[in-house]
């Protein structure tokens, strides 16, 4: 007589979203970009003349920063950190409340293009929250990964990315004000450094350290080596700090 089969439990290990949540933000994520290179091409002439401030410019440059990389990341956050920091997060009954929330990505960036304040205001508050949610959620994966064994993705890692992502919001808000010299800085050196905060601090960061494993994995090669702390990513923190020193004092020796 034979027995019934069960399936075997994945013990210490997280579980990927549902599709029904992944898919619509990996859906946005494509919709953000096909906007941005339709601005793009709407804007070939003035991109042609170095007019970088142009509308069509701006737009295509905040619909890829505020509606492709938020899902994107999302999307990630919510189907590769429960599995590679092998457990699930208390927040993720909210995964759908921060897919709406960040869907107001598409109207700031409208709003930031058109400098329509009060709508950039409106939106960049909800967006806020949106971000919020996904941060903690994040941040809950790092807190909650079992200690003493072996993680596919360094905790201290995901938690720098994770930090340079709110400090990027931060500035990002601040710069909406169009303030003269923000915190100090001429305005122009200010937006380069929210965006490097934004491409270098968060992005670059959260691709190296998650990279760092799933590039092996797919091209079936040795995987890294354990290791306790992020030296890579830390160097590349470093750096961007250094040359934001540089940025915001105007000193030729740290930007270098």
């Amino acid at each position: 007589m034979s027995r019934r089969a069960s399936p075997l439990p994945l013990a210490h290990t997280g579980r990927p979203a549902p599709f029904a949540v992944a898919a619509p933000a990996y859906g946005a994520a494509a919709a953000g970009w096909v906007a941005a290179t339709c601005a793009l091409v709407a804007s070939a002439d003035e991109l042609a003349a170095g007019a970088i401030s142009d509308a069509g410019v701006v737009l295509a440059a905040h619909l890829v920063g505020l509606v492709l990389f938020p899902f994107a990341v999302a999307a990630a956050v919510w189907q590769l950190l429960p599995v590679m920091l092998r457990n699930d997060p208390p927040t993720e009954a909210l995964r759908p409340l921060a897919l709406v929330l960040l869907a107001s990505g598409a109207p700031l960036a409208a709003g930031i293009a058109l400098d329509v304040g009060p709508l950039a205001a409106a939106a960049a508050g909800v967006l806020g929250v949106g971000l919020l949610l996904l941060l903690a959620e994040a941040a809950a994966l790092v807190r909650g990964a079992p200690r003493g064994r072996t993680l596919v993705v360094n905790r201290p890692a995901v938690a720098l990315a994770v930090a340079h992502a709110a400090a990027a919001f931060v500035l990002g808000a601040v710069a909406l004000g169009r303030q003269p010299a923000p915190l100090g800085v001429p305005y122009e050196r200010f937006l380069l450094l929210h965006l490097s905060v934004a491409l270098v601090g968060w992005l670059t960061v959260l691709v190296a350290a998650v990279g760092r494993t799933l590039v092996p994995m797919l091209s079936l090669a040795a995987a890294a080596p354990r290791r306790r702390l992020p030296a890579a990513e830390a160097a590349i923190a470093a750096g961007l700090w250094t040359y934001a020193a540089g940025l915001a004092s105007g000193a030729r020796g740290p930007l270098a």
